[in-house]
């Protein structure tokens, strides 16, 4: 009995694991807002599988630098190129975002997901003829070696399993489930889902349509393991009346995918592909163009491609972004790498901890009074713990005070003479105990309105006196 008890358990705990995301997110406030309130809630996205959280606060600078608002594309060059298979329609491009060096691909002719690794100097093949349909167009990494594929014409998703030994070696993938989308966009033309992305902080799924019109839908992601839950497309803005829209849509990326950029308005925004167009835009989600790159300017791309370029693919980490060009009959897939040579990631420099609070079970927590001081910089920063022991950290936000603390700190008076219901001046602290006074069970001190009241019930004149003792 106890052994099938632990081999229970095992999977119970197994089981859990897979809903989670791979870090907790911090949300509210954002960052590097100012906050006039003396006891801020902070609020992060977090995970089943996360039993609970730990909360720091830190006195800090904190430096957003200048790619906290946008990755700035115009900024970007080609650095590389390198060749994949001959005849390999790469039509879709992503990596494991916690394992940033492994990249997958899939083709349009539906024969074969490959796994390149070594900077796609070496490749594993994995064969998905059995899968139905055969026209794949877009491939997102999720969490926890999770993806998911779409079909451009039968409108589905394929919720994957990538499998790893105990080395961390890539050695299967595994159909977890077949979904149908229900897009009513979606004619079973060519014309269909292009490219698909995850956004981590709101579970969400975006898809792109081609073309003919184009359209943008976003969804909430089903939950592993079996992914059952219902699929309700919306569309957030109207790709076709955007001024900037391209002459079609190849590949998506969401930028909060990338953990660093997480923490950054930036990290909201999306990454689109256009093939016609051959460039790359960086738009937010009401469809505002906020940055973009024509691939093959200065002839870049042309000195590379044989006079073939047909972006299907596009991923991104830390300043880098790769493009995933398909092959043909004679052709070879090709990958190609831009960089910001001056891209920075936003920086922390903690000074000192201030504030800890450790096995919270929710996903928010009031710091308490008089903890933070006004006008100053503080950080923060979640530690999910998993169930496994594992722990998981989130990037660092920030965020400034701007508030009045007269009520905190303050040394507290021998005696107070006070009418009722007055504001106090100076102000002393809600913390402030009353401990001798005629009406020492009837007075109160409201920090939020910093006045002392009386308790109901309580009839005298409008004047007392009374001792206060113990200010923090």
């Amino acid at each position: 009995m106890y052994k099938y008890l632990v081999c229970f358990l095992a999977f119970f705990f197994a089981y859990l694991f897979v809903y989670t995301q791979d870090y907790p997110y911090p949300v509210n406030p954002d960052n590097t807002t100012t906050v006039s309130n003396s006891t801020p809630v902070l609020e992060w996205t977090g995970g089943a599988a996360f039993n609970s959280y730990t909360v720091e606060v830190f006195e800090c600078t904190y430096s957003p630098n200048a790619y906290f608002n946008s990755i700035h594309l115009e900024e970007y060059e080609l650095v590389e190129v390198k060749e994949g298979l001959e005849n390999y329609e790469a039509s879709a491009l992503t990596l494991n975002e916690k394992k940033p060096n492994q990249f997958f691909t899939v083709d349009d002719e539906g024969s074969k997901i490959i796994a390149y690794s070594n900077g796609f100097s070496t490749n594993q093949e994995f064969p998905i003829q059995q899968y139905t349909g055969s026209d794949y167009e877009g491939l997102t990494y999720l969490y926890n070696n999770y993806f998911v594929m779409v079909e451009e014409r039968l409108d589905l998703l394929f919720f994957l399993k990538m499998q790893y030994n105990t080395s961390g070696n890539l050695n299967g993938i595994t159909q977890i489930a077949q979904r149908n989308i229900n897009n009513p966009a979606i004619s079973g033309a060519n014309d269909g889902n292009e490219g698909i992305t995850y956004n981590p902080v709101e579970n969400k799924l975006y898809l792109i349509k081609e073309y003919n019109p184009l359209k943008f839908f976003e969804f909430v992601a089903p939950s592993a393991g079996n992914f059952s839950e219902a699929i309700t497309i919306s569309e957030p803005f109207d790709l076709q009346n955007a001024s900037w829209r391209p002459n079609d849509v190849a590949g998506l990326y969401h930028l909060s995918l990338n953990k660093t950029l997480s923490a950054t308005p930036a990290g909201k925004h999306l990454l689109l592909l256009s093939q016609e167009s051959k460039t790359i835009y960086e738009i937010d989600l009401d469809g505002n163009l906020i940055s973009q790159k024509v691939l093959n300017s200065n002839g870049a791309i042309a000195n590379h491609s044989e006079g073939f370029f047909q972006p299907e693919g596009i991923t991104y980490s830390d300043g880098k972004i790769w493009i995933a060009s398909e092959g043909t009959f004679n052709k070879t897939a090709k990958f190609y790498t831009f960089e910001n040579s001056n891209y920075t990631a936003p920086t922390s420099n903690p000074s000192k901890r201030i504030y800890v609070k450790q096995n919270i079970t929710n996903t928010q927590l009031q710091i308490p009074a008089c903890t933070l001081k006004p006008n100053k910089s503080y950080c923060w920063r979640v530690t999910a713990n998993l169930n496994n022991g594992v722990t998981a950290i989130s990037e660092i936000f920030n965020f400034n005070t701007q508030f009045f603390n007269g009520n905190c700190g303050a040394v507290c008076p021998p005696n107070i003479n006070h009418y009722l219901n007055t504001p106090l001046t100076p102000l002393y602290s809600a913390a402030c105990q009353i401990t001798s006074s005629a009406t020492t069970n009837n007075v109160l001190l409201y920090n939020a309105a910093d006045r002392i009241k009386l308790k109901n019930g309580f009839h005298a004149s409008g004047f007392f006196s009374a001792n206060i003792t113990t200010c923090p």
